[in-house]
């Protein structure tokens, strides 16, 4: 599934101008977080190159759902 989420925002975002890649610091919870992912992922195939296009599908959800939650308790 997040390989789809990864693919799916990365289609979606192909004739945007995307901003080059950032250096941000995580938390070593995060850290370890995308340490595990990347593990469990280089298992599936169609994983290759999609790392960013899934963290970034990641947080449009997180965010989707925080609004879905503003929305609904206004």
């Amino acid at each position: 599934m997040l390989v789809e989420m990864g693919q799916s925002f990365r289609i979606r975002t192909l004739h945007e101008d995307l901003p080059r890649p950032n250096t941000y610091s995580l938390t070593a919870e995060v850290g370890q977080w995308i340490d595990n992912l990347k593990d469990d992922l280089s298992m599936v195939d169609a994983y290759r190159g999609m790392l960013g296009h899934i963290l970034n599908a990641c947080v449009e959800a997180f965010l989707d759902g925080l609004e879905h939650e503003t929305t609904n308790s206004a």
